[in-house]
């Protein structure tokens, strides 16, 4: 009996590990990859989207071009994980059994911007997000630069100072 392997996530961990394991493995195991998208975002290109949309298909590439024909691919939501049953339920498919099972559903970007909500930034996680993020970007900076921007103080003098002790 083979053991069956789940991968949960088409981002840089769920691709990677797939490669890693079909490498590893040589078809000892019935590897599953799971993902809600049948891409994978090369999240580090998508500002690209924002000056030019047309090259949202040149940034995502298709799981069947990552994958080998071995490997099967499940594109749902994942919507429980039972440990003691192992098992992973999904919203449209059926469940699915496993014998180890690494989740790679994604990351946030961690921002650290302070200030009015209109004008924090955000993150381009997605191919629908980094198209249109929040409107064009020109409306949106020309409607920030003519207000102030609350939270930033002028600062006097040095906050430390050697003579000062």
């Amino acid at each position: 009996m083979t053991d069956k392997v789940v991968v949960l996530g088409a981002g840089y961990a769920g691709a990677g590990a797939v490669k890693s394991f079909e490498d590893e493995l040589n078809g000892d195991a019935d590897l599953t990859w799971i993902s809600e998208t049948d891409y994978h975002l090369v999240l580090h290109e998508s500002h690209r989207c924002i000056r030019d949309p047309s090259v949202q298909d040149k940034i995502t590439i298709p799981v069947h071009e990552i994958k080998q024909p071995t490997t099967s691919f499940i594109q749902d939501e994942v919507v429980d994980i039972d440990t003691d049953e192992r098992v992973v339920e999904l919203a449209d498919n059926d469940a699915v059994d496993y014998d180890y099972l690494l989740v790679c559903l994604g990351s946030q970007t961690a921002f650290r911007h302070r200030g009015p909500r209109e004008v924090r930034p955000h993150a381009q996680e997605s191919r629908r997000r980094a198209g249109h993020p929040r409107g064009h970007p020109g409306r949106r900076a020309r409607g920030h630069a003519e207000r102030p921007r609350p939270g930033r103080h002028r600062r006097r003098g040095p906050l430390w100072h050697p003579d000062r002790r």
